[in-house]
């Protein structure tokens, strides 16, 4: 006769499922959690990938771009172009026959004098702060250039001319008093020429001066280790100049 089994049941091997609920919650915050990580790595991708490439640091990059502009000029201004101009200037003198005892006005005689000159311009090297330098994203270097001036200003007297009853006649020996009573006011006349060309919305002066900066930068950070520098030079606030 056989004996009735006294064996306790087997436990099951299979965990206890979870509510739907919970799951369901669970799932949604590993899809929040992973769109959210690979959200960031889009964002950061440039930043990221800058930091894996060989090449030079922001703080490389400011060194470098001040230092050379800085040894290049050693008296302190740069000059990045130059521009030719005319000035025009009127001189006039009066005759008076026996000053102080009849005081005949005989006339006044003027004349009007026009000369061209040659003015270069550029920037104070002093004023270009560290911030100003800045390495972008995209690997492109960004220079905020400082404000542009004139640095010298140099009339061609041998050129200059006279206007007189004839016309414009050469300079000669005959208008050498007026040559000399003009200079001072022609040179003033053409910087303020220059000075208003630079600093007025004419683009070819902040255009040449991107344009000496990429050239004199570029070797200097080849040499520091960055290959194919890009620049980006933003010369006034509505003039950004690529190179």
């Amino acid at each position: 006769m056989a004996e009735p089994s006294n064996l306790p049941s087997q436990p099951s091997d299979a965990a206890p499922r979870l509510p739907r609920w919970v799951r369901t919650v669970a799932l949604a915050l590993v899809v929040v959690l992973a769109g959210g990580a690979v959200w960031g790595l889009v964002v950061n991708a440039p930043r990221l990938i800058q930091a894996l490439l060989p090449g030079l640091t922001e703080e490389q990059v400011r060194q470098t771009v001040t230092t050379t502009i800085t040894a290049e000029r050693p008296d302190a201004f740069l000059v990045t172009g130059a521009i030719d101009v005319t000035a025009t200037v009127r001189q006039a003198s009066r005759q008076v026959f026996l000053p102080g005892v009849l005081n005949l006005d005989l006339g006044t005689s003027s004349a009007t004098v026009r000369v061209p000159g040659r003015a270069s311009y550029g920037f104070d090297v002093r004023t270009l702060r560290p911030e100003d330098v800045r390495l972008g994203d995209d690997g492109v270097v960004e220079v905020v250039v400082p404000k542009l001036s004139v640095h010298s200003v140099e009339p061609d007297l041998a050129k200059m001319e006279v206007e007189t009853s004839r016309g414009w006649l050469r300079t000669d020996a005959s208008v050498a008093t007026v040559q000399t009573a003009a200079t001072r006011s022609l040179t003033a006349a053409l910087r303020n020429q220059a000075e208003a060309y630079v600093a007025g919305e004419a683009v070819q002066a902040k255009t040449n001066t991107a344009r000496a900066l990429a050239a004199m930068l570029r070797p200097a950070l080849v040499a520091a280790g960055m290959e194919n520098p890009r620049f980006r030079f933003v010369v006034s606030p509505s003039v950004t100049v690529e190179e």
